[in-house]
């Protein structure tokens, strides 16, 4: 089956390279927290098209959001909100596409 196939996926990226690592990138290990303008991941899946989707939470805002990552370090396409279970049930959503 082909990505363009999935149903709910428009590969509007696909074939496209990834943009550049920036400098100052770590892969997230057991030692590193993995996070984004203040927002520490706290879930990482891969949908079924290979990209990946995390769950952030920003404990200064109380905020919640899910983010398309592409290739580890480039966070886009982002849902917001303040209910945590609306944010796992947004990210679960997201990963099942």
């Amino acid at each position: 089956m082909s990505i363009s196939r999935i149903e709910g996926y428009t590969p509007k990226d696909a074939g496209k390279p990834a943009p550049k690592k920036p400098e100052n990138f770590t892969i997230a290990g057991k030692s590193n927290i993995r996070t984004n303008v203040g927002f520490i991941i706290i879930a990482s899946q891969h949908n079924r098209a290979g990209e990946e989707i995390v769950l952030g939470f920003n404990p200064e805002s109380n905020l919640y959001v899910t983010w398309l990552c592409l290739g580890g370090y480039d966070y886009n396409n982002g849902h917001y909100g303040s209910d945590f279970f609306k944010a796992v049930d947004d990210f679960i959503r997201r990963s099942e596409r």
